[in-house]
């Protein structure tokens, strides 16, 4: 395994981690939860969201060459899945996903990559579900609770819609009114993804990498330093 260069560590050893070589050459990995609760958090986590969100917008300032986005989440949170939506789409960098697992807001993402490049692992599975809510309060509370989980499905649903789902409206709806699962053709033939990978695309996506040298992996621990 790679390890990440100390500061002041004057040696040809000096490297890089996996997911700082995998950024220089605009391949991110969302893993995980999609919250917003490990922002806070000491140790950096750079699967997170909000470090994703972030290396995007760093990466669409550098040049709007695409980037892949390889994506392995059981989902999330609604909010803070719209919130990386927003700069997947605010972008002009087009994105390009690769789905492993991706479940619920996950799988939103996922579908929300760019046309024509949304790519799925042989053996990785969709799954859809409406947004579930647990409702208490008074009476008043809950018609409001109730009013905004709607708005939330009618999100989502326009969501899948726009990028691509081959599904009327009511149709969608019946079908992800409980988890509703997709494997690799199946997604495609849903139009929630358009390639699966053969080991050709993966060489493609994946097989042209510069690795830097260990001046460059230096020059990057000075800056972080």
């Amino acid at each position: 395994m790679f390890t990440a260069p100390r500061r002041g560590g004057l040696n040809r050893n000096a490297t890089m981690e996996p997911w700082e070589i995998l950024a220089e050459n605009r391949i991110l990995y969302l893993t995980g939860p999609i919250s917003g609760d490990n922002c806070g958090e000491r140790d950096y986590d750079p699967t997170s969201p909000e470090a994703i969100s972030q290396s995007m917008i760093i990466l669409d300032s550098i040049n709007h060459k695409p980037i892949k986005l390889v994506i392995d989440s059981p989902g999330g949170t609604i909010q803070d899945g719209l919130n990386f939506y927003n700069v997947m789409q605010c972008i002009s960098s087009p994105v390009y996903t690769i789905g492993k697992w991706c479940a619920s807001m996950a799988a939103v993402l996922f579908a929300a990559g760019a046309k024509g490049h949304r790519y799925i692992y042989p053996f990785a599975r969709i799954m859809l579900h409406l947004p579930q809510g647990y409702l208490n309060g008074d009476q008043e509370e809950i018609c409001r609770q109730v009013t905004e989980l709607e708005k939330d499905k009618n999100v989502l649903v326009e969501l899948l819609i726009r990028h691509g789902c081959a599904r009327s409206k009511n149709n969608l709806l019946k079908d992800i009114n409980k988890e509703f699962y997709l494997s690799n053709q199946d997604a495609v033939d849903y139009g929630v993804a358009d390639f699966v990978i053969t080991p050709a695309i993966h060489q493609e996506l994946f097989g042209k990498l510069k690795i830097p040298s260990w001046q460059e992996a230096l020059a990057t621990t000075r800056h972080r330093g």
